[in-house]
């Protein structure tokens, strides 16, 4: 066989490996978080109403901020919230229910169904009951609040009666993925090994539930194929029932704690975590809920962003003026907000918050949208906080001249944060078109077929 034969067999071989499917790469594993300090009570429910505090990819909704390594950001210990985006991977199933904790406010949205209480409350459930949805893909919009106190945001569901489970980060992503690589649950009957560890008490995290000064026993549970070891830390005491209430806001006292939740205790990071960092079982107190500050919801007057020096340095407080002015204007009162802004000296940090938003990148110009772009500065700009922008950049909603002039401003394949994001005119993202210039770059080194052919 000549070497041109050769070569034509090796051509097919060759671009079948570069661009055959993929499995799902860590970008895509986990929601997209954002944290916002808030100063109303409850608060608005926007990504432009507050100034943001942090910004994360995170394997799942399953977490307590009541220890200093778990704190998101530089949200503190109180007065913040959390806004997750991204897509849950619903298995085939006959049966379907959820379930989510929160302290305090907390709601969920998974494809057209929305659950979950918006108010001051300590960790306590609402469970969904039976309801109707299809497998596959569905969109993920989660929000939590913190006023005062301990902390909780947890997710469960109940499929075909196996009891509830919390969702765990194998059904995340931060984009949406094709039929072929849904998940499916197991069907395996192996029960689960337990353990007893004596947990220690607490000596530096303060929070508001009180543990005990001779530490209980307590279970953990590791499931048969995880290897890694969990660092324990300090837990609250168990309470013997749980108090769940319902999407018609009654309440039923269970005989027993249903479900068993598991609380994140690692720290906080900008990656998504391993599901072995999740070991420790306890019972939610939701029969009562400990004393709160003030019920009354406050509010902050907010006087209109119409003094800015142009080029002068946009403060904290104008700045917090600017985004509680947005978050209640028309798309053509922020276009002109944004004018003004423009006039001032804007840090990187601030320009990214507003080109977060799809509210703000939906009701500007193109050129506007060059000038925001323009204040970010690329070497400061984290992979989550990428990850971020390029989800608000995906919007239908944006207009094409906005995603040219990200575009042009910054290189979008610089930030692995910027995979997920879908430039104009291709029908497919960052990611994908990175794998595809690779393989084009290979077939052109690659040498030209010599022909044997004799005259």
């Amino acid at each position: 066989m000549g070497r041109s034969s050769r070569w034509l067999i090796f051509l097919p071989v060759a671009l079948f490996a570069l661009f055959a499917p993929q499995p799902a790469q860590a970008s895509q594993t986990g929601l997209l978080v954002r944290g916002y300090s808030v100063t109303e009570i409850p608060p608005i429910k926007s990504d432009i109403a507050y100034p943001l505090c942090g910004s994360s990819v995170e394997p799942f909704i399953n977490a307590t901020w009541d220890y200093e390594q778990n704190l998101f950001g530089d949200c503190g210990w109180d007065s913040f919230m959390l806004h997750y985006t991204g897509f849950l991977q619903v298995p085939v199933h006959d049966t379907i229910e959820f379930w989510i904790a929160s302290d305090d406010g907390g709601t969920i949205k998974i494809g057209t169904e929305e659950f979950g209480v918006w108010q001051d409350q300590g960790c306590s459930a609402t469970e969904t009951g039976l309801i109707e949805m299809a497998a596959g893909t569905q969109a993920v919009d989660a929000w939590m609040y913190e006023n005062s106190g301990g902390t909780c945001f947890m997710f469960a569901w109940n499929i075909d009666g196996r009891g509830w489970e919390i969702v765990q980060p194998e059904f995340f992503t931060n984009e949406p993925l094709t039929p072929s690589t849904t998940s499916t649950l197991e069907t395996t009957t192996t029960e689960p090994s337990t353990t007893i560890t004596e947990m220690p008490v607490s000596t530096t995290a303060a929070s508001i539930y009180q543990p005990s000064t001779t530490a209980e026993p307590q279970i953990t549970s590791t499931a048969p194929e995880t290897t890694s070891s969990v660092t324990p830390l300090p837990i609250p005491q168990p309470i013997p029932e749980v108090v769940v209430a319902t999407t018609e806001q009654s309440t039923t006292t269970l005989p027993e704690p249903l479900p068993e939740t598991m609380l994140t205790t690692s720290p906080q990071t900008s990656e998504p975590l391993s599901p072995a960092t999740t070991a420790l079982i306890i019972p939610l107190d939701t029969s009562t809920s400990l004393p709160k500050p003030s019920e009354t919801s406050t509010s902050v007057e907010v006087t209109p962003p119409t003094f800015f020096s142009p080029d002068e340095p946009l403060t904290t407080e104008q700045f917090v003026s600017v985004l509680a002015v947005l978050s209640e204007s028309t798309a053509d009162e922020v276009a002109e907000i944004v004018t003004t802004i423009l006039a001032s000296d804007l840090s990187s940090d601030q320009a990214e918050q507003l080109v977060a938003s799809a509210e703000i990148l939906t009701a500007i110009t193109g050129e506007q949208a060059q000038q925001l772009f323009d204040e970010i500065e690329p070497t400061q700009l984290s992979e989550s906080m990428a990850a971020v922008i390029a989800d608000a950049l995906n919007d239908p909603e944006v207009p094409d001249e906005v995603r040219e002039a990200f575009e042009e401003s910054i290189n979008i394949f610089n930030n692995d944060g910027f995979s997920t994001y879908v430039p104009t005119g291709s029908a497919v993202n960052v990611a994908v078109r990175r794998t595809i210039i690779a393989g084009t770059t290979i077939l052109m080194a690659l040498p030209s077929p010599v022909s044997t052919r004799r005259p």
